[in-house]
């Protein structure tokens, strides 16, 4: 039950990650937001990407056993702030960021890993419709992307499932 609440938080962040973007895409007028910079001079690798997806996985098996790291999660997902404050937050939550630089991850990495991923693999698809890609989306990652597709979709960067993941199908009767 842990490991299923735990996979729900890092979920959860992610995705206020990206709805805390949308609001601000909404809004802009006002304030700028303080994510797109950042989002923009954070450049992956192969390296990011798998180091991320191994620290995920172990932080969802480390949650059975640290009910603190999940409280920690917990919280930070629940706020309402920018994503470069909840990886400041993350920075300044003990169990979490123990847990992060015993696994050569920082909370800055553990946010914008996936956020830049994902962002970048919506930008690609905007440019396939032959839409303008976000300019606070750096080209660099929209062609890391683009070159690493098969490797982000193993990771479960791109939002898609896993084959692992998957449902079998069921058998196909051919008599119709």
């Amino acid at each position: 039950m842990r490991k299923a609440l735990l996979g729900s938080i890092v979920l959860a962040l992610m995705l206020a990650a990206f709805s805390h973007r949308a609001l601000a895409q909404e809004n802009k007028g006002s304030a700028s937001n303080p994510d797109e910079p950042a989002i923009h001079d954070y450049i992956l690798t192969m390296a990011k990407i798998k180091n991320y997806s191994d620290v995920a996985k172990k932080m969802t098996d480390m949650g059975k056993s640290d009910p603190a790291m999940v409280t920690e999660l917990k919280k930070i997902s629940d706020s309402d702030v920018s994503n470069v404050e909840k990886a400041a937050m993350i920075e300044k939550s003990p169990h979490l960021s123990a847990f992060l630089k015993a696994n050569g991850m920082t909370g800055r990495d553990f946010v914008l890993t996936p956020m830049v991923a994902l962002t970048a693999a919506l930008a690609t698809a905007a440019q396939d419709m032959k839409a303008q890609a976000p300019e606070f989306v750096n080209p660099a990652n929209i062609q890391f992307v683009r070159d690493h597709k098969a490797e982000l979709e193993k990771y479960n960067l791109m939002g898609g499932e896993k084959e692992a993941d998957k449902e079998p199908e069921p058998p196909q009767d051919d008599k119709q």
